[in-house]
């Protein structure tokens, strides 16, 4: 019986979150980004946050945030 033994491939994570992506849809109809943001607005630390919307999330709720 001939095989071989593939080796666990390395995985390397940061320490630090320098950045974090958010997409929940068009929509958004549980202002599912307003409670995240609002989490991650208490952690600790400096990081840069890209929340993407679609034309559909309504400028009430943005503006808000």
């Amino acid at each position: 019986m001939n095989y071989t033994v593939i080796p666990n491939p390395l995985r390397f994570t940061k320490k630090n979150v320098e950045e974090i992506f958010l997409s929940f849809g068009g929509y958004d109809y549980g202002k599912i980004s307003k409670r995240v943001l609002q989490i991650l607005s208490k952690v600790a630390g400096e990081f840069k946050i890209n929340l993407v919307i679609g034309s559909s999330f309504p400028k009430k709720i943005f503006w808000n945030l």
